[in-house]
Parts: C-alpha cells; structure tokens; sequence
C-alpha cells in the first residue's frame, strides 16, 4: 500500500543491541544466585536396603533447617538420603554401610541421647550414628568450632531412627558343674 512502511522481520536485538536470548539466558542463570549464597553441594548417595531407605525417606521432612547457626543448602543429586548445611558444608548422609572402624571396643562419644562413632578424616571429622536401624554419617569440616555442634541440632530427628542395639550378648548356656558323688 502506498504511504506505509513495508514489513519488516523482526529482531531479537534487546537493550544496547544484546540478543534477547542471551539476555534471557543470562537473567535465567543469575536467579538462582539472587541469594549470594553457594550452589548445591554434591554429595555421593548412600545405598542401602529398601528398610533403611524407608527411615530416611521418614526424617528427611523433620531434618532442621538450620544446623549450627547455618542455612541448609541443596545437594546434588537431590534425594531424601543427603543434606547440607553451611559453607564449608556440614553434610549429612543416611544409610551408609556400617563403619569399617566400628568395634565392640570402639569409644563412642553420646550427645542427647545418640550414640556416635568419631572417625578423622580429611582433616574434619565424620561422625556416624550407631545402635539405630539405619546409620546416619554426619561429616564436619575442619575448623568448625565445635566439632560436635551440629550433632545437637541433628538429634530431634534421630529420635525418628529407631533405636537397635549394635553389639549384643546371646545368652550362651555354660555347662554346669558335675555334681560331686
């Protein structure tokens, strides 16, 4: 038609000629930063039988979101048998294999109620919940102060792990002493 402008494709140019798909792109990456706080942790997976995932699919929802005065983060992979909490993390793992260095002789050190075994490694210490049905594994970097803190806060939810004795003694029958004739 004559007096109008012809049509025109249409760009995908935003502000300052910046790709409207690079904007956006860019946009969608920064909002998961919006808190200034670190990304997931990542954290190996325990395996274990379908029982004791039973039990952390159960204590998951009743973890604290603060463990020590710190924010609990996401973990990667995203699943009811892991959680963090802080940066360096404190990282919290359910149904790990029974500990290697666990003994009858072991020394275990109780806080509230829970009984745990204390293993160093990397320089922090890791923590393993014993006597319940499933092993929890609480790990604690190096240089927090105290090593044990997070265990405090971590106790309301172990009392969901029911409670099984790791070392027993069968009642073994003696022979008795013959009579004297």
């Amino acid at each position: 038609m004559p007096g109008r402008e012809p049509l025109r494709q249409p760009q995908l140019l935003g502000h300052r000629g910046l790709p409207v798909v690079l904007v956006v792109g860019l946009v969608a990456g920064l909002a998961g930063c919006g808190d200034g706080g670190p990304g997931a942790v990542e954290v190996a997976v325990p395996v274990s039988a379908a029982d004791v995932g039973a039990i952390c699919r159960l204590i998951e929802p009743t973890l604290p979101k603060k463990i020590d005065g710190m924010d609990r983060r996401k973990t990667s992979p995203r699943t009811d048998r892991t959680a963090a909490w802080g940066d360096p993390p404190v990282v919290m793992r359910c149904g790990v294999a029974r500990p290697k260095a666990l003994k009858r002789t072991s020394q275990l050190n109780t806080v509230n109620g829970v009984d745990w075994l204390v293993e160093e490694r990397d320089g922090g210490h890791v923590f393993t919940s014993i006597n319940r049905a499933a092993y929890i594994e609480i790990t604690v970097p190096a240089g927090h102060d105290p090593q044990v803190g997070p265990l405090v806060d971590i106790a309301p939810t172990m009392q969901y792990v029911p409670v099984r004795p790791e070392f027993f003694q069968p009642i073994i029958p003696t022979a008795l002493p013959k009579p004297k004739r």
